[in-house]
């Protein structure tokens, strides 16, 4: 290992800047967008208006996709600040944070006085996976938080067995994050302690220890599930203790994709770091030095992790976000014995200039491409080409910067991501928020719901309304066709929410609101403007 330079100041807690302001911005910028987004808080907020916080519902009835820790802080910032709309969407942020900080205390204590873990939260906090993920109400982060904890505690284990009620700990907040996908992270490092600790120390008592903090986050899980099950039903049994775990894993009933599907979405993820060609390289000097027990804990975590990932047909990008850290580790261990964070030509390299210009030209060319009326409501083409100049400008301004000193160009490289993904959302925030955010809508609604005036949607409902407008309860659900007519029949001051494909139908409905959503237009229709002579609306999936 070659001398380590000295750190300043600044590089120690520059990455802070990215992790911090970026969720901020996001926050600031738009709300709650359906439908993952808005369903979650919706959960949330059924939870609270009840007053159960055992059991999660969604349109009133138990809701078995999904544990309650995230909902949990949601409630916590709500009895500290009042129920808003801006807590929930800091929370990803806030784990994204806090992970990266343990993933620094992780890099100190595989590497003690090596520079690895002053680079990886600079990996991490700026890579474009991480950095959107932590603007967006998902479990993931949260999941990879806990997930980096239990890692912490594994390795604090290999020198001190009686550690084990910590790994217990983040193992049983993991359970309540997402579930026991947790053991796909934690279990093969735990079983291959002899090949990255030191053997001496990897006796009978680490793997009883092992079990000691299973049992512990078992005991945590089923400290919820339990009286989740009692009043969630048998039905809702069935799905916390297999449909949603087990049944996932044996075989996936969505997001269904090909075994080497996470190759390239790890690529995409990491943009603009992929593109480095220092970042490959610094990844390869580590594979090539498995007499490392750092590196050899890092590949023990990532690869099985990996592996099992794959090999579930259920796959989505997020998914990947707790294999992050190590990778983050990984990296960072060979740049550092490289020392190519002074590499004299980081921002001038031809992948990261390329990725620029092609992300300014789509920016200018897609609200182009997307004008065509054809393609229904489409808010791409209300972005401002103009966006595009940044970009495009960035990738001619790296390279007639010079790289110098040792810190330098590693944080250039950062900041490129960064100011991708802080233009991309000053781009789209106002076109995208004019039909995704539903906040209006759904406030009318609940002003129609305190009138006592009957509601019903057509197809399947998410909940996209229930928090954005405070619903004091639930929307019917029918099908289409016939339904609608003999619904509004029986309801005649009742009001049908439905999703029309143009404004046309709108009109024809005498919509009483009428806004456009996604590609179509969500519409609020009086129930007595229906009748089965005038609709024409194709009947919709239940």
């Amino acid at each position: 290992m070659q001398a380590k330079p000295a750190v300043p100041l600044w590089f120690n807690l520059g990455w802070l800047l990215p992790a911090i302001l970026v969720p901020l911005l996001a926050a600031h910028l738009r709300t709650l967008w359906p439908i993952d987004e808005t369903r979650y808080a919706s959960v949330a907020w059924e939870m609270w208006s009840s007053g159960d916080f055992i059991l999660p519902t969604l349109n009133g009835e138990p809701y078995s996709h999904k544990p309650p820790l995230l909902f949990w802080l949601m409630h916590l910032g709500w009895w500290l600040f009042g129920v808003n709309d801006v807590w929930p969407r800091l929370i990803p942020g806030l784990a994204g944070l806090s992970c990266a900080v343990l993933v620094r205390v992780l890099g100190r204590r595989l590497w003690p006085d090596h520079l690895a873990g002053v680079i990886a939260p600079w990996l991490l906090a700026t890579g474009f996976g991480w950095l959107l993920y932590s603007t967006a109400l998902y479990f993931d982060l949260l999941m990879a938080l806990c997930v980096t904890a239990a890692l912490l505690a594994l390795r604090e284990m290999a020198n001190r067995p009686s550690a084990w009620p910590w790994l217990g700990l983040a193992m049983g907040l993991a359970v309540l994050a997402k579930g026991p996908v947790v053991l796909a992270y934690v279990l093969p490092p735990t079983l291959l302690a002899p090949w990255w600790a030191d053997p001496a120390l990897i006796r009978r008592s680490w793997y009883l220890g092992g079990v000691k903090a299973v049992a512990l986050a078992t005991a945590i899980g089923l400290a919820w599930a339990i009286p989740a099950a009692i009043d969630g039903g048998r039905v809702y049994t069935d799905q916390i203790l297999w449909g949603q775990t087990a049944g996932r894993m044996l075989e996936s009933f969505a997001h269904r994709r090909p075994f080497w599907w996470y190759v390239p979405a790890l690529v995409l993820m990491w943009l603009p770091w992929s593109l480095w060609g220092n970042f490959g390289a610094s990844l390869l000097t580590s594979l090539k030095h498995l007499q490392d027990r750092g590196v050899r804990f890092c590949l023990a975590v990532f690869v099985p992790g990996l592996l099992i990932l794959s090999l579930v047909s259920g796959k989505q990008p997020h998914y990947l976000l707790p294999l992050f850290p190590v990778l983050a580790l990984l990296v960072a261990w060979g740049m550092a014995e490289r020392q190519d964070y002074s590499a004299t030509k980081t921002p001038n390299s031809i992948g990261v200039r390329g990725f620029l210009v092609i992300v300014g030209a789509a920016m200018m060319l897609a609200p182009v491409i997307m004008s065509d009326e054809s393609k229904g409501n489409s808010w791409v083409s209300q972005v401002s080409m103009a966006w595009g100049i940044g970009p495009l400008l960035l990738a001619l301004v790296w390279s007639k910067i010079p790289a110098k000193g040792a810190w330098q160009p590693l944080a250039l490289m950062a900041s490129t991501g960064v100011f991708v993904v802080i233009s991309g959302y000053l781009a789209i925030a106002r076109p995208a928020g004019a039909v995704y955010d539903l906040t209006a809508f759904s406030q009318e609604l609940a002003k129609q719901q305190m009138q006592d005036r009957p509601m019903a949607f057509v197809g399947k409902y998410r909940a996209q309304f229930q928090f954005l407008g405070r619903l004091p309860r639930g929307l019917e659900r029918i099908g289409g066709g016939d339904q609608i007519a003999k619904w509004a029949a029986a309801h005649p001051q009742g009001i049908v929410v439905d999703e029309l494909d143009d404004q046309q139908q709108c009109e024809a409905f005498k919509a009483s609101l009428c806004v456009p959503y996604r590609l179509h237009y969500m519409a609020m229709i009086p129930a007595a403007q229906i009748s089965t002579q005038r609709l024409h609306v194709k009947d919709k999936e239940e």
